[in-house]
């Protein structure tokens, strides 16, 4: 049922040129064990569900955070986000949805596949699967806190991610409104999501109640396959259109939709942009950090610190 292949050790790395340090923007103190492919028989998938997973050599259990990748992103693209994650004290997992071009499936192999349902399927199993992803995966065993666990995403991933904690979306056959969300998901995390979208139910974002963290850049408009081009503040419909309650949103000046290429897509953008990703991933864990363990020092950093002066305009961070 399950397979693995490569099973490594991570050591903490200086910051590159142009990181800020602020909060955890820095690589954590933790080493990150990987082990990728881990694959999982997910019954009536085209092929085996493969997933990435990465913990802390250390003594664990840690809360846990799974990381829907963007569309059509080739495998291994966001290791520059979840291993920054684990190295913080955080296990990922990582699926590689059928959508990836890493799966070699051309738009004719995907011609009618319900792509949301089958990544909502995988993150579903994910959880179902954990004692057997712990049990193959090299001194994984007994380091996942089953209590604590967010779903998080870029792009499309960041829809599957709001799905998963709450958000009403439609049935791709009878279009209408479905519940898929999955309670043991707690909080979500969305890098660059997406606003409303014909699959998306009327209002959902309004409806939307729970705790999340929402980033997106003033570059980073809202392309949807080939219809319109919405305007940035689209992607970051999680933070501008939820109300009140636990809702966190990041905004990076003249920030692009991959960081310059660092995640999803190496050949996008222009220059890699450290310092954009540096507070992405510093901001986000202070939410995992907050919500996820409980810590103090985190959400008196999420509701007090002017990240906008921390970081020379850059960044602006807002809670409501």
């Amino acid at each position: 049922m399950f397979q693995y292949i490569l099973a490594a050790v991570v050591a903490a790395s200086p910051a590159l040129a142009g990181v800020t340090d602020i909060y955890k923007s820095l690589r954590g103190d933790h080493d990150v064990n990987v082990t990728y492919p881990v694959n999982l028989d997910r019954p009536d998938r085209l092929v085996p569900l493969s997933v990435r997973v990465t913990w802390p050599a250390d003594e664990g259990p840690f809360p846990l955070v799974v990381f829907s990748q963007g569309a059509l992103c080739p495998k291994n693209m966001y290791a520059a986000v979840t291993d920054h994650w684990t190295s913080h004290g955080y296990v990922t997992i990582a699926p590689l949805h059928m959508d990836s071009e890493s799966n070699g499936f051309g738009f004719r192999d995907l011609a009618g596949k319900d792509l949301v349902g089958e990544r909502i399927a995988d993150m579903t199993y994910i959880l179902d699967s954990l004692e057997s992803i712990e049990n193959v995966a090299p001194g994984l065993a007994g380091k996942i806190d089953r209590e604590r666990i967010a779903a998080a995403g870029h792009s499309f991933g960041g829809q599957i991610a709001l799905a998963m904690t709450g958000l009403e979306i439609t049935d791709a056959t009878t279009k209408a409104p479905v519940d898929v969300g999955d309670d043991r998901y707690d909080v979500a995390v969305v890098l660059s999501g997406v606003g409303p979208l014909p699959n998306i139910v009327d209002g959902a974002f309004t409806r939307y109640v729970g705790p999340v963290y929402s980033s997106g850049g003033t570059k980073d408009l809202g392309a949807t396959g080939q219809g319109p081009v919405h305007p940035w503040p689209w992607r970051m419909a999680a933070y501008f259109d939820t109300p009140p309650g636990d809702k966190y949103g990041v905004v990076l000046d003249e920030g692009d939709h991959y960081y310059g290429g660092l995640i999803c897509r190496e050949t996008a953008g222009g220059a890699p942009d450290y310092e954009g990703l540096s507070i992405i991933r510093g901001t986000s864990t202070a939410f995992l950090d907050a919500y996820l363990k409980d810590d103090s020092d985190a959400k008196e950093f999420l509701t007090k610190t002017d990240v906008k002066a921390l970081t020379n305009n850059r960044a602006t961070l807002e809670h409501k």
